[in-house]
Formats: C-alpha cells, structure tokens, sequence
C-alpha cells in the first residue's frame, strides 16, 4: 500500500512537470515563433527569426537609432529566452533521473523554480521594452509597424523612414511608394506687411493719421501668449518709440503710452496720448521682438519689407513710420464682397462650401469682433442667419464660433469650419442645398475708429446643390488612349484655399493648402496651378489673384511636369487626397482605384479628349453670351481633337477628328433646355466617347 501510494505521487509530480515545461515551451513559442518571418523567405522581412511579434508593438529591425535599440534588445531578450528553456529543460532532466533520491529532487525543483522566474522576468522585460519603444515611434511619428497615418488595407503600403520601397522610390507622409517629392519647406514665421489709416497712395508708413492703430500682419495665426509676454518684457519689448520730431532727430527716443490688441494674425497698437493720437509730423518706429511666436510655435524669423521701411535689429525687428498733422474724416464703406452685395442683384447659385470675402474702401480694424480664428462670442458686426425662404424670417443663425476668419488687405475673408454641420446631409463646413441665407454687415470700423457708413448692410444669397469635392479628372476615368505628354490634373468644385494657411500649396502642416498629398503617376509630382499672387493659370479660370473673390482660384492642380512623357502601356490610378475645410478629416480620391483610371498608347495612336473647365455663365436667356474654357476645345490647332457646338443647342453636337467630322445625338445629352423657361443650362462635364478616335 504504501509503495501504491508512492507511485501515484509519482506520476502526480511527473504530470505537473511535463505541464509546467509545457507552459514554458508555449511561452517561448509566442516569443520567438509569432513572426510570419518564419512562414516564407521573404528577403525584406527575414531577420534571422529575430523580427517576431515585437514588430507588432514597435520593436522591429530598422536602420535608424531607434531601431538599432530595437534590434539589441530583441536579440538579447531571444538569447535570454533560450537559455531559459534549456535550463527549465535540464532541470526537468535532473528531476526525472533523480530515482527517488530528495537531494537531486530538491535541487530539481530548485533549478525550475529559478528558470521559470527568470523566463518570468524576460516576458516582463520584452513587454517594457515593447511599451516603452512603441510610444517613442508616437512621439517621433516613426515607428517598426504601420503608423498612426498608414493604413494597412492601403494597396501599396510602406512605413515612413523604414519604407521597404524599391530602388528610386521613396516612402511619402501618406506611406505610399513614390517618386522622391521636392522637399516643401514651409514659409518662415514673417510679418507679411503693415497696415495704417493714412492720406494718399504712397503707402502705410507716410502721411499716417494721427489717430491711426498701426497693424502688423502675420503669415500665420498668433501665439497670443508669446505676444502679451512681449508687450510686458522689457528689453526688446513690443513697443512703438518717436526717434525724430518735425525731422529733427530726438537725442534720446520716446516710448509712446499705447494700446496693444491681438486677435487671429494681427498685432493693433493705438495711440494714447494727448486726444488718442500720435504726435504730428513725427517719425516713430515700431518694435517687434523676435520671442513672438506662432501657433506652429516657430519664432518669428522675417519681415517682408527687410532692407527698407523693415529692418533687422538682432533681437527685434523695427519698421518706421511718419505721421502727418490730420486726422482721418473719411468713413471706410464695403465696396465688394462675395457673394455679392448691394447693388449687385442676389446671388442664387452659391456653392454649398466657399470663402466670403469684404472688401472695404480702405483698411479696418477687425481686433473688436474677432478671437483667435473665429468670431467673438457676443459680437454683432457679422451675422449670417438661414431663412426660410427668400426676404423670410430667420431659421436660425449661424453660430459664431463656426466660422474661420482671417484679415485681409482691405476686408475679411471667412468660412465655415467643420463644428458647422448640415442638417441635411450631415456634412461639415457646407451650408443646406438650395436655401436662402442673409448676411448682416455692420458696425465695422477703420484704422482710426470711424464706422462703417452706410451700416448696417444687409443682402441675401440661395445655395445650389454643389458640395466640395472633385469637379472632373484629366485624362477622364477609363480612357484608354492617352498621349504621353497628355496633361494630368485633377479639378475640385471648390476653392482649395486654406484661409488660415493663407495658402494653396500641398503638403500637411504649417503654410499649405487643403490638399494633402498626390501619388500615382510617379513621373509627376502634383502641384497647385497658378496659386495666388502668381499670373497667369487660366486652368484657375484665369488671371492674376483677385483678392475680392477667391472662390475663383485654387481649384486645379496639376501633375507636372508635363515635359516628363507617361509610360506606354502603363494604367495609372492616381490617389489625390484632400480636405473639405482646415479643420475636416482628409478624403483619399480614387483610393479604390475605381474612379480615376486612365491607359497610355504610343503618340501615333492617342487622342487629347476634350475637357470642359468652366462655363460662364451658367444659365441664361436664348441669345445670351457665355464662356466656355476648356482643354482641345479645337481653338489651339489641335487637329487630334476637337468640339463643335452647333448654333442650336437642340441639333447635334459635331465632333472632329483629323478633318473628319462625326455627328452623335447622344452628345445633345450634355445641354438641356431650361424647363419651363428659355435658355440653355450646362448640366454636366462631356464625356468622351473612344470611338471618336480615329487612328
């Protein structure tokens, strides 16, 4: 009996045993075996079976600094692991050699007992060390494993700075594979230019008004912060000093007792002395020390004027200014705006996303209604309120809060950000479709405080149904003739422009547009067409920049330069990526490759289809004029490909191709008589059709 129950506390301590080294070798298996480096010999993945699960978390192999520690830790902890199964594995020996001798059992048990704490200790260390680096590759955007901004179901993705791209190509923000992309480097933190009341076309600094604030505008929103510490330092302070009276040079310069306000990127200084005004025919300075900041948190680094009326003083930069003897008599009065006011009759056809734009006769102070990016809470000089149908009564007002403003040369532009939420279809930064809205301007007042006159001023607009989005694409989805050197673009129905950038560029961050980013045609890097203050860019429906209207600009852009030729026999998918507002979640157009896909064929047997840009204006009476802009619209000579629109909208459009002439009805499709009225509306881009083609 007692050798009976001996034997089955044998087997019972044999039974834990094989159990326990069992745990442990399923242990060591998730540590060292999880890795699908070990399922095929995949010549980027292989790492000698080191790159495991850790890849999951962030400790991967790399090249960089991070991923060298990676590397030495992944390798040590491997190397600890294996001992400790060995010797979980001997100590098992030791046990089942023991023959019922206590000592060697003992010391069995011990050996165990050690391993399996040690193994203990190095799962808890690979857990840290996996933490630990995973939050590194958070905090420098890197990481082993696909990032914050990649998406593993993406059909070509790649890892930023440890892309695993071919040869030539390089890893972009968006973790596609592409053609290395000229570096944007982002503007510097700069005061963009100067703003006071004063008489005459020679400019803010001569013959200013004795009662005039003096502005200074940014290149971007303000770190407010940074701007009251300046004002209350002391040494290079933000701070306006006379250096000369009636041209006489003051022996020692006079500190002015001022005001100082910020609102968005304008810095406003006041004069407090004698009446509010500055002493007459006097020369001042006003210093703006380099410790203001922006919101991206870049110092100020550039004065637009430098070398002139600006100069760089070290610490700080000054810019001059010399008063006159008057004061300013004149009330500043909106002469513009967008949509447009009186006189101008209302605007019906609205998009549902845009930029407003004012335009006064003269500079205003925009500091008394504006906070940060936005309206103040509680002010009344901007209103726009939705109806319930034309001249009808308020639905509800727009709230405040829900718009971006920033100052312009003369006036104000200002949208909707993406707190602004249609109750139709849910979408952010975009007014309903087909509603009426009114817009209330008033009590706004200039450089020295007069208001506007007359005030307030009060129109109406209608909204259609156009949403920001992509317009049409270049060469047209499924075209499977395209020339080499045929132009690639993409066209969006809404105005790119970033107004809190102040900026069309691509790219992400500080001094951009809304869109992100363009890959797919890696002979090509996308690019804004004729972006403000450039001339030119009639794909941007022409001329230069008109501060009046934005809305006209920053709709196209291009993947250039056309003078690199596509592949012959290549398909081309571009992915454009893009945002509906500053503050929206970016859109990947084309993504799925099913809504821009275009072939290339040999220069002896392509067509440039045509392609209607803009048409201006939209709807009007029989007989009116309208413009049609366009590409291979047959006014260039082009004899591949050319539009005919017969007189009669109702007979059938003409095509021609190498001089001959081809009649479809179908065309008539893209022009439709106005229902119930005269005229002709443009209803949608043309399509073209590959049977045109003619070889």
């Amino acid at each position: 009996m007692h050798y009976l129950h001996q034997a089955l506390i044998q087997k019972f301590l044999w039974a834990r045993l094989v159990l326990c080294i069992f745990a442990c070798l399923l242990l060591a298996g998730f540590l060292f075996f999880a890795s699908p480096a070990f399922a095929q010999a995949d010549p980027i993945a292989e790492e000698f079976g080191l790159n495991t699960s850790f890849q999951q978390v962030g400790v991967a192999g790399s090249s960089d600094i991070k991923g060298i520690i990676a590397n030495i830790i992944n390798i040590t902890l491997g190397f600890l692991g294996i001992v400790a199964v060995i010797i979980i594995l001997y100590a098992g020996y030791m046990w089942m050699t023991a023959g019922g001798n206590e000592e060697k059992v003992s010391k069995a048990k011990l050996i165990l007992r050690n391993a399996i704490i040690g193994l203990v200790i190095i799962l808890a260390s690979w857990g840290i060390a996996a933490f630990i680096m995973s939050k590194l590759g958070d905090a420098t955007g890197v990481g082993g494993g696909i990032g914050a901004n990649c998406s593993s179901d993406f059909p070509d993705s790649c890892i930023p700075d440890n892309s695993f791209c071919a040869s030539g190509l390089e890893c972009s923000a968006l973790c596609t594979c592409q053609l290395p992309h000229e570096e944007i480097t982002p503007e510097p933190f700069k005061i963009k230019y100067f703003q006071t009341a004063h008489e005459g076309p020679a400019g803010p600094y001569d013959d200013v008004y004795l009662c005039s604030q003096v502005d200074s505008v940014f290149n971007e929103m303000l770190n407010q912060e940074s701007v009251i510490d300046a004002w209350l330092d002391g040494a290079g302070e933000l701070k306006i000093v006379q250096i000369s009276d009636a041209d006489v040079p003051l022996d020692t310069p006079i500190v002015m007792t001022a005001h100082m306000a910020s609102a968005g990127n304008v810095i406003g200084i006041s004069p407090r002395e004698g009446d509010n005004e500055w002493p007459s025919n006097g020369t001042f300075e006003l210093y703006i020390p380099k410790t203001i900041k922006g919101v991206s948190k870049r110092f100020l680094d550039e004065c637009l004027r430098a070398g002139s009326r600006c100069n760089d003083r070290g610490t700080y930069f000054s810019w001059s200014f010399i008063t006159t003897n008057k004061k300013d008599l004149v009330d500043p009065v909106l002469e513009s705006a967008y949509p447009p006011s009186p006189p101008e009759p209302e605007d019906e056809n609205v998009n549902r996303s845009f930029t407003f734009s004012l335009n006064f006769s003269e500079a205003i102070n925009m500091i008394p209604f504006v906070d940060g990016t936005t309206f103040k809470a509680g002010s009344t000089n901007v209103l726009v309120n939705q109806l319930d149908g034309q001249a009808g009564a308020v639905v509800r007002q727009i709230p405040l809060a829900n718009f971006n403003v920033r100052k312009t040369s003369t006036g104000l532009y200002f949208n909707l950000n993406a707190s602004e939420i249609s109750d139709y279809d849910g979408l952010p930064a975009h007014f309903n479709p087909y509603t009426w809205y009114r817009i209330t301007v008033q009590n706004i007042t200039d450089m020295c405080g007069r208001t506007m006159s007359p005030t307030p001023v009060v129109w109406e607009f209608k909204t259609n149904g156009v949403s920001a989005g992509v317009y049409g694409t270049y060469p047209p989805h499924e075209f499977a003739n395209t020339c080499p050197s045929a132009e690639t673009f993409i066209q969006f129905r809404t105005s790119m422009y970033d107004i809190i950038e102040d900026s069309c560029a691509v790219g992400v961050g500080a001094s951009t547009g809304l869109v992100d980013d363009g890959l797919g045609i890696l002979e090509r890097t996308i690019l804004a067409v004729a972006p403000h203050g450039e001339e030119g860019g009639d794909l941007n429906i022409g001329g230069a920049w008109d501060p009046s209207n934005p809305n006209k600009y920053c709709r196209i852009y291009d993947f250039t330069p056309k003078t690199n030729l596509l592949d012959v026999g290549t398909t081309y998918t571009p992915i454009v990526t893009y945002k509906a507002s500053p503050s929206a979640t970016p859109i990947k157009f084309n993504q799925a490759g099913d809504e821009w896909e275009f072939i290339v064929t040999p220069a002896d047997r392509c067509a440039n289809p045509p392609y209607i840009k803009s048409i201006n204006p939209v709807e009007g009476a029989w007989g009116q004029c309208t413009t049609i802009r366009g590409l291979y619209l047959g006014t260039s000579g082009d004899v591949k490909s050319k539009l005919v629109l017969d007189e009669d909208p109702n007979d059938a459009a003409k095509r021609k191709n190498h001089g001959q002439e081809i009649s479809d009805p179908d065309v008539i499709d893209y022009w439709e008589t106005g229902l119930g009225k005269p005229g002709i509306i443009f209803s949608e881009v043309p399509v073209w059709d590959e049977s045109y083609v003619i070889a």
